[in-house]
């Protein structure tokens, strides 16, 4: 019966020493993937900071905001030229009742 609680007792501790090889072997391999991949992970901080300055939409954003600079002084320019083509109109309409009388 001795020897049976013996064999036991070296089977339960064997058990356990795989389990803390094991769980050794999973923390280290966290440790060392952490250290590997962890460290070179961008952060909120910089990714926003890539985005606003590296990011394609950034040059489409800048041509964006020419463009309708652009479009409010041709809306501009429009506006004078209606202007000026009333002008004209009621002054051809002068000239032509006086050539009518």
């Amino acid at each position: 019966m001795a020897a049976d609680t013996r064999a036991n007792g070296s089977s339960k501790s064997g058990l356990w020493r795989v389990a803390a090889v094991a769980l050794f072997s999973a923390v280290l391999t966290g440790a060392g993937a952490w250290v590997a991949v962890g460290s070179t992970a961008l952060n909120r901080s910089e990714v926003s900071q890539m985005i606003a300055t590296e990011s394609p939409y950034v040059a489409d954003r800048s041509l964006l905001v020419d463009t309708r600079g652009q479009v409010s002084a041709m809306a501009v320019q429009v506006g004078e030229l209606q202007q000026q083509v009333a002008a004209l109109d009621a002054k051809l309409t002068v000239l032509l009742e006086r050539d009518g009388d």
